[in-house]
């Protein structure tokens, strides 16, 4: 069973990219000096939180 979503900062709006018939989102890449994972920082979506904050 997963854990409880708490925090507002726990959530990631992300714009999917793609064509007609097909939806991207880059949530992971590697090379040989590393990996990262998560949405890619050009999809994300600013918001402000319930309490006027930049999320």
């Amino acid at each position: 069973m997963g854990a409880a979503m708490s925090s507002p900062n726990q959530f990631a709006l992300a714009q999917f990219f793609g064509e007609e018939n097909r939806r991207e989102l880059i949530v992971g890449e590697s090379n040989d000096y590393g990996v990262s994972s998560g949405p890619h920082a050009d999809a994300l979506v600013p918001t402000k939180s319930a309490c006027g904050d930049r999320v």
